[in-house]
């Protein structure tokens, strides 16, 4: 029976993972051909009010398609209303509204004109053709015939200024409906991750300009306008990118709030050493969103220290304290959630002792709202080693006003002696520093050329400085917050301690790594690690030139599963080796992080009044467009590489993200897209609406249409544009999906 309950269990979660997913992709599917649809609506409702009749109206391109001998219907569905036939195409990239002597493929052109031509009435039977609209030119005078005339209801009979309406309208149609889509959205409640700081990545622009952890940004540019409700995801990163995306990153200008209230302003300039890695598509300033104190599912990292705490956590378990203070919750959300700045600084003061969490647990949600408190002791976590002691490189940053900065270190120095002793192992110099608190220490540093290097000694005293720092990723810096430094650590391996895994394999002093490949004894394992830090462990992590990979090793050495080998392979003088290597916990150093996986924090923001909304739906529409207009000219004047295009499957990817975060998240991203349509839809390219905008124009000035070969040239030239790009994205789209 009990096999039964489980199978029954597995079947009704995987029932429900596939309605989740399938909710999602149906919200995109309907999002997306919404955009689409408004745009041709705007064409269509514009055409009829003109008097233009309308043949088809589509959503997706009826096209022909054939495999060999399979042969794919044109279209999804379709039905006819009136003098229209309305359907859904088989190639879902876009749609069309189809106009009685329009076709936007030059092949049709011809015998598209040809239909439109009707002949004059006869003077002498009908005495009301004395006034006949838009006659044909190509009249033949010395015949007998009579002569044609255009189709009263056909597109080129109509004026300039018509045809210039029916071709704005799909534009301005997006354009309003990226207002409402937004208003909506607001008035609805927008889910959304704060631009509150969770945490700074060692070495980088935000640790160096000292943004503390727990500030929240108010405002970009001295010339933005400050709101609370500035979005992690959207506003702070997008602005990041901005500032990144061209050659040589730009100043970005952010206003932000400290816990206690202070308002000050920072220059930031990106860092574009991981794009330059290949590691990001952007620059960074080196900051992570925060978290809340609320467990997730799953709520901890199996073999950690959480995963032993008395009596267990479970999802959803809300810690409000610890040892025996409660944390302050003037910050907490709406569902009372708070943010995870105090609970992680005490993971870094307190890393070597137990912590006894003051927890908060929800009950049964159907007998009421109902919840107990618990006091939960979750032990230290010993650091997991292999007993390597790599070498420590030069300093990266020096953080402003910290004590380094005060004593006179700087960026390139290299750290030889600390109070007359070797380093020892860069990875534990921040616990060694910790305990030398408030107490003066000496540290001896190279600096200058290789060739001419010159001893420097300076003394700092550390400060009382707990910075929980995020997981260390590839090419990762080691910083000592507590006076100011961050630092690489090198390829080369500075010395073995003796009857460690390393030096039972057989590596020595000297030896220089060049890979290193986590490696499982069963599938069952490898497949818990990747489902929990989604990881190929097929591939090999790299120690290059820049690569400064120990630190990520390190990191994921205390995550993984510690049935887990790490195959490491180098050089030694021009033999390369490898060795087998499995970690062991160490007695005396341990890890800040305990396992515990939280909740990000998120807030909601909701318009109270409709008048709001529509304001803030505007203000959300406006700012795009400027975004989109600035991305643009700079793709135009090459400062970024098209190979940041995305395509179809990228937007699919991102509305899916937005659309799983609820409907208001998917609206604002609805208002993105509607407005990165009507730009784009806009330029002068032929087979585009800005192209027939352009001959138009050129109509309007010399009174008379541009030459057909003329328009139909540069409309094929247009067209294999825009198919070429089309597949461009499309590569890219797979690339970045598929092989990131």
């Amino acid at each position: 029976m009990g096999l039964h309950l489980i199978a029954a269990f597995e079947l009704s979660t995987a029932l429900g993972d596939v309605w989740h997913w399938t909710w999602i992709i149906l919200k995109v599917a309907i999002g997306i051909g919404l955009v689409i649809f408004v745009h041709e609506l705007g064409h269509f409702l514009v055409a009829k009010l003109c008097g233009v009749k309308c043949e088809k109206f589509y959503l997706g391109f009826d096209v022909p398609i054939k495999l060999g001998p399979i042969v794919f219907p044109r279209t999804l569905g379709k039905f006819r209303w009136g003098e229209t036939e309305y359907g859904i195409g088989i190639i879902p990239l876009g749609g069309y509204v189809k106009m009685l002597g329009q076709d936007d493929n030059p092949a049709n052109a011809k015998k598209e004109a040809e239909r439109i031509r009707i002949q004059k009435p006869d003077p002498s039977t009908d005495p009301s053709a004395d006034s006949p609209a838009a006659a044909d030119s190509t009249t033949d005078p010395g015949g007998g015939e009579r002569a044609n005339e255009l189709d009263p209801r056909s597109y080129p009979a109509k004026s300039v200024p018509q045809r210039m309406a029916i071709i704005s309208a799909g534009v301005l149609m997006n354009l309003v409906f990226a207002v409402i889509f937004a208003a909506i959205a607001y008035r609805m409640g927008v889910l959304f991750e704060p631009c509150e700081i969770g945490g700074l990545s060692p070495g980088d622009p935000a640790w160096v300009a000292d943004l503390p952890v727990g500030a929240k940004v108010v405002q970009f540019g001295k010339d933005g306008h400050e709101s609370e409700h500035l979005r992690f995801d959207w506003d702070l990163q997008q602005k990041v990118a901005h500032s990144s995306i061209s050659s040589e990153p730009t100043a970005l200008d952010i206003k932000i709030r400290t816990p206690d209230g202070d308002t000050r302003w920072l220059e930031l300039i990106p860092s574009d050493r991981m794009k330059k890695l290949g590691l990001r598509s952007f620059g960074t300033i080196g900051v992570v969103s925060a978290q809340s104190t609320t467990l997730s599912e799953p709520r901890i990292v199996p073999h950690s220290a959480a995963a032993r705490a008395v009596p267990n956590l479970q999802p959803g378990d809300r810690i409000v304290g610890c040892n025996g203070t409660r944390f302050d919750t003037s910050r907490a959300n709406a569902q009372g959630e708070i943010p995870a700045d105090e609970l992680q600084e005490l993971l870094v003061r307190e890393i070597d002792k137990p912590l006894t969490l003051l927890v908060e647990r929800q009950g049964d949600p159907d007998a009421g709202p109902t919840s107990t408190t618990l006091e939960i002791t979750v032990p230290a976590n010993p650091l997991r080693s292999v007993g390597i002691q790599m070498e420590i490189g030069p300093l990266v940053a020096v953080r402003t006003g910290s004590p380094a900065a005060a004593a006179g270190l700087k960026q390139g120095d290299v750290i030889t002696r600390i109070n007359g002793q070797t380093v020892g192992d860069p990875m534990l110099l921040p616990q060694r520093f910790h305990r030398w608190m408030d107490q003066e220490v000496t540290i001896e540093v190279t600096r200058g050329s290789p060739e001419k290097p010159s001893s420097v000694q300076v003394v700092v005293k550390p400060e009382p400085r707990y910075r929980f720092t995020p997981s260390l990723g590839p090419a990762s810096f080691v910083s000592v917050d507590s006076i100011g430094i961050a630092y690489s650590v090198g390829n080369r391996i500075a010395s073995v301690e003796p009857g460690s895994p390393a030096d039972e394999a057989g590596m020595r002093a000297g030896d220089i790594l060049t890979t290193a490949q986590f490696e499982a004894p069963s599938q069952a394992v490898e497949e818990l690690a990747s489902q929990l830090f989604g990881r190929n462990f097929a591939e090999a992590i790299l120690f290059e030139e820049g690569l400064f990979n120990w630190p990520y090793v390190v990191d994921l050495i205390q995550h993984m599963p510690p049935e887990m080998t790490l195959l490491l392979t180098f050089t030694r003088g021009s033999q390369e080796r490898t060795a087998t290597v499995q970690a062991r916990e160490s007695s005396s150093s341990f890890f800040a992080d305990r396992g515990l996986r939280m909740l990000p924090l998120q807030r909601v923001y909701a318009a109270g009044e409709w008048s709001e909304a529509w304001a803030l739906g505007w203000r959300e529409t406006k700012e795009k467009f400027g975004q989109v207009l600035e991305i643009l000219g700079k793709f135009l004047t090459f400062q970024v590489s098209f190979k940041n295009l995305g395509g179809p499957l990228m937007i699919a990817a991102a509305a899916g993200s937005e659309a799983s975060m609820g409907v208001p998240r998917l609206l604002l991203f609805l208002t993105f897209l509607s407005v990165n349509l009507a730009i784009l839809n806009f330029l002068p390219i032929p087979a585009l609406d800005g192209g027939h905008i352009v001959f138009l124009a050129a109509e309007a000035v010399t009174g008379k249409p541009v030459d057909e070969r003329v328009q139909g040239g540069l409309t094929l030239v247009g067209v294999a544009a825009l198919l070429g790009l089309m597949v461009f994205v499309f590569a890219n789209d797979i690339h970045r999906l598929f092989f990131p």
